[in-house]
């Protein structure tokens, strides 16, 4: 993962085809960029201003006015200061702009200082432009930016932003746009010649207040068939005297609307998450997908939803938040609980298809996976399986949220064994917690004693990735206790597992090898040949890497090498190169380098490609440990230096 070898990702929204004026913000951004770099100080720009005034619209328009002085890359990333649920942890920020620079998703690294020292490290003497739209808060800011002096921020929020700790910042804020921009923009948004109309254009512009959005909404009033412009104005300014606000535009422009298309404003205005795409919009609107599109695309057309990439769509936040009154104040009740239960139902099923792409695990409500299909199939299935997830992480999670407020525990329950798999093998711990503790409560309401064991064993996972071994062993101690109550074997299997990889960490290991031989004796009694063999290969593993490290290495290596013949026929390379780590582990305590040296170095080139990035350090480092026991110095030193890096 070199920095020469990181491809130039273009990952800006699409160029904003309607743009006006703007003449002097471009060039205060094109003066504060070469004042940055006489300074030899990264650019930090923050542009304020009102709701719909356009800031978001001038930096991803600036920011294609520059992509040629930052080839390494253009990057954009929503903060999420000013809509639900709250602003983006850093924390997140950090791990999508590594995944958008080049880091496989496993390979990410799990606190926030080691996830902003690798973006620090993968930015360094490059040129990379990052737009943060839409930030909270000077501290959000902070922890997100670029050190090369090579690099440009900029950022744009409702609110003043500063920070003593700033040693450069260009500040302004945007105004409206002044009357005869704001015409030439109502001119090209409804594509029309309104000379004609010159006084009722005037009252219109004046109505809008110069508002970028505003004005667009009322352009799209305008483009339909037979519309005059003085009822336009009328509409917009009926009892809000001379200036309407852009809820009054807003209200205009949805009584505007066919009966049908007013229903899926409403509707699409209970979507939990940030954006969504045509096959849920479709079940929220109860309509075929090709139907549900031609809407979408309707209320794209009279600017009341914006595209987000390729099928994919959002509302502006003062949009949703109109779109949302109006759902309360014109659907019945029912209508909005039975839509709701349609999103939440959506986006259980689609977690179920995903994670049944991505592992074999068992899981609690047997039935109601099986009844699902996996998303995918063949080798490339677990990838595709990621890249799904990352593209509904948010989505998932509000889903969950609006599933747990309205007390739909099944629906918890269901979304917490889906996420598990893919929360805890990419260091998720925040998500986690928040999952699987809402999912344990789920499980209780519920009364299903096999849910609550299920739920609490995951919930001790979270605390496990953050290192709290206290309660994450008392959480698998409960559930252990519940499964032998249970006579359940699977959960007594797993959760000796776990107890014994804990002890293990607290440097136990002798006590570990008693609880995983105890995990394995559990793991034969499993009746399901499918559960049986994942399980047996993970106690192998996890059974070798402690023998190594009590000096065990004969009794180790076949059972790691047991373990490595299961994960390479069931395509699972993360522990694939586990085993591979351990191996050459083992062969080197035997005295056998050149062996262990083959075995580490296949252990770097395939976490490399797909392990964790805890993984794929602690290869080097094992590699680095061969080559000196070989007497390559220089080798090791060089490994040694590339962990260093990366850690």
């Amino acid at each position: 993962m070199g920095d020469d070898s990181m491809a130039a990702p273009r990952l800006l929204p699409p160029e904003p085809r309607l743009f006006v004026d703007r003449v002097d913000e471009f060039v205060a951004l094109d003066q504060a960029l070469g004042d940055a770099l006489e300074r030899g100080v990264p650019l930090l720009a923050v542009r304020t201003g009102l709701p719909g005034v356009g800031k978001t619209t001038l930096a991803v328009k600036w920011a294609y006015h520059v992509r040629d002085r930052f080839p390494d890359g253009q990057l954009y990333y929503e903060l999420g200061g000013s809509v639900e649920p709250g602003p983006v942890p850093a924390s997140d920020v950090l791990r999508d702009i590594l995944v958008q620079l080049g880091v496989d998703e496993e390979r990410v690294p799990h606190h926030e200082h080691e996830r902003a020292a690798v973006v620090r490290s993968l930015t360094a003497d490059k040129r990379i432009l990052l737009v943060l739209d839409d930030a909270f808060s000077a501290a959000q800011v902070m922890a997100l930016l670029p050190s090369s002096p090579t690099c440009a921020v900029v950022v744009t929020s409702r609110k003043w932003l500063d920070d003593p700790a700033w040693a450069y910042v260009d500040r302004a804020v945007l105004e409206p746009l002044a009357a005869e921009f704001a015409t030439e923009l109502l001119n090209e948004a409804s594509g029309l010649d309104l000379g004609a109309e010159e006084a009722a254009v005037k009252r219109l512009v004046s109505a809008c207040a110069g508002l970028p959005l505003a004005l667009e909404v009322v352009a799209g009033q305008l483009r339909r068939p037979r519309r005059r412009i003085a009822d336009v104005v009328e509409a917009v300014l009926a009892g809000k005297g001379a200036v309407a606000s852009i809820e009054t535009v807003l209200d205009v422009a949805y009584r505007d609307l066919a009966p049908q298309l007013a229903q899926a404003y409403r509707r699409l205005a209970l979507h939990p998450g940030p954006d969504f795409g045509v096959p849920v919009a479709a079940a929220m609107l109860g309509v075929p997908p090709r139907e549900g599109r031609a809407q979408l695309d309707e209320l794209v057309d009279v600017n009341l939803l914006s595209p987000v990439g390729t099928d994919r769509y959002r509302f502006h936040p003062l949009v949703a938040a109109h779109a949302r009154d109006w759902s309360a104040a014109g659907s019945t009740v029912a209508e909005c609980d039975e839509v709701r239960g349609r999103v939440v139902a959506w986006y259980v099923d689609r977690a179920i298809s995903l994670a049944r792409s991505l592992s074999q695990r068992w899981w609690t409500d047997f039935e109601r996976f099986e009844r699902v299909d996996p998303a995918f199939g063949g080798p490339d299935a677990a990838a595709l399986a990621r890249r799904g997830f990352q593209a509904e992480h948010l989505n998932l999670l509000a889903a969950l949220l609006q599933a747990d407020d309205e007390k739909k525990h099944a629906d918890v329950l269901a979304l917490g064994d889906a996420l598990w798999p893919w929360l805890y093998n990419t260091d998720r711990s925040v998500d986690l917690d928040l999952v699987q503790r809402r999912a344990v409560g789920a499980a209780e309401a519920l009364g299903d004693r096999v849910a609550v064991m299920r739920m609490r064993n995951q919930f001790g996972s979270a605390f496990e990735m953050r290192g709290e071994l206290a309660e994450a062993k008392h959480e698998f101690r409960t559930s252990l206790e519940i499964a032998r109550e249970l006579q359940h074997v699977l959960g007594q299997q797993s959760n000796l597992e776990w107890l014994g990889i804990l002890l293990e960490q607290e440097g136990e290991l002798r006590r570990a090898l008693e609880h995983l031989e105890a995990s394995a004796d559990a793991a034969r009694q499993i009746e399901d040949p499918v559960q049986r063999a994942r399980a047996m290969a993970l106690g192998a593993m996890h059974t070798g890497r402690v023998l190594v490290k009590v000096g065990h290495f004969t009794e180790a290596i076949p059972l790691s090498q047991n373990a490595m013949a299961y994960f390479t026929e069931h395509s699972d390379d993360v522990n694939k190169a586990r085993c591979l780590d351990l191996l050459g582990r083992a062969e080197l305590g035997l005295g056998r380098p050149a062996v262990a040296r083959l075995l580490a170095e296949q252990a770097v080139e395939v976490s490399a490609e797909s392990g964790p990035l805890s993984l794929h350090i602690a290869a080097l480092r094992t590699l680095a440990d061969v080559e000196d026991a070989c007497g390559d110095e220089v080798a090791a030193t060089l490994h040694r230096a590339q962990a260093a890096e990366l850690s």
